[in-house]
C-alpha cells in the first residue's frame, strides 16, 4: 500500500521505533488518486472503484464518514505540498465556494462521482436496515466478493450488500445468502427483481448491490419510527 500511494503521487509519513528503524502510519493522498489504478496499473474501473470504497462504508455497521475530499473527488493537492512542503496538504485541498461549485457543475469525472454518491446516500437514507446499530453479520462469498447481511431492530427488513472487489465479471451465487423464499427480494439500486433465489447474479466489475426483501422509502411511517415517536415526550 505504501508504494502504491508514492506510485499515485502521495506521500508516507514515518514514525521512529524504539528499537530503531521506522513504521509508516499515515497515507497522505486522497482515496481518489489512491484507486484510480490498481495494482497492476490499470486505471480503467477508477471511478467505480472510488463509488464502491464509499458504498462500502455506507453499508456497515455504525455511522459512514464521507469526507469533503470524497464529495468533490479530489485528486492530489501536488501545488499545495509543493507550497508548505507539508504532505498532509497532498489530501486536505482548499476549496473556494466558487471553485466548489464549478467543479460539482461542469461536466467531468468529479460531477459523476458526486451524483452516484448522492443517489446512493439518499436510497440509504431510507432504510431500517442501514441503522448505525442494525444487525450485521459477515458473508462468506469468497475473496472476489465482499458481502455483508444488515437486519432491522423489529426484524422486517433485511439487507444482503455484496461488493464486486474485481475488474472481473464474478457471479454471485444467491444460494448462498440465505434469500427466505416466501418474501419478495429486489436490488434498491439496479431495481433488478430477483426471482430465481438459487440462481446466479452476474455481476459486473466493482459493482454493488443491496438486495432487500422491502424499500424502506416506500413506507410513509415504518413501525420503527412509530415506536420512537410514541416514546418521545410531547
Amino acid at each position: 500500500m505504501t508504494d502504491h500511494a508514492r506510485k499515485m503521487g502521495g506521500q508516507v509519513s514515518y514514525r521512529s521505533l524504539k528499537g530503531g528503524g521506522q513504521k509508516a502510519y499515515e497515507l497522505n493522498v486522497t482515496l481518489f488518486s489512491m484507486l484510480a489504478e490498481n495494482f497492476a496499473g490499470d486505471r480503467t474501473y477508477g471511478l467505480e472503484r472510488f463509488v464502491m470504497s464509499q458504498a462500502i462504508a455506507m453499508s456497515l455497521e455504525g455511522v459512514p464518514a464521507i469526507y469533503v475530499q470524497s464529495i468533490f473527488a479530489t485528486e492530489n493537492d501536488q501545488a499545495g505540498y509543493e507550497e508548505t512542503g507539508i504532505p498532509r496538504r497532498l489530501n486536505r485541498k482548499i476549496w473556494q465556494l466558487e471553485e466548489a461549485e464549478e467543479r460539482l457543475s461542469e461536466e467531468g469525472i468529479a460531477k459523476r462521482a458526486f451524483g452516484q454518491l448522492r443517489a446512493l446516500m439518499s436510497i440509504r437514507m431510507g432504510q431500517p436496515a442501514f441503522h448505525p446499530n442494525a444487525t450485521q453479520y459477515t458473508l462468506n462469498l469468497g475473496p472476489e466478493l465482499l458481502g455483508v447481511w444488515r437486519q432491522s431492530h423489529l426484524n422486517d427488513q433485511s439487507i444482503f450488500c455484496v461488493f464486486n472487489l474485481t475488474d472481473q465479471v464474478q457471479d454471485l451465487d444467491l444460494s448462498k445468502i440465505n434469500l427466505i423464499m416466501t418474501e419478495g427480494w429486489t436490488d434498491l439500486l439496479s431495481q433488478q427483481v430477483i426471482e430465481d433465489f438459487n440462481g446466479i447474479l452476474a455481476l459486473a466489475p466493482y459493482q454493488i448491490v443491496w438486495i432487500s426483501n422491502i424499500d424502506g422509502r416506500n413506507r410513509i411511517d415504518s413501525r420503527l419510527l412509530q415506536r420512537y415517536r410514541d416514546a418521545m415526550p410531547v
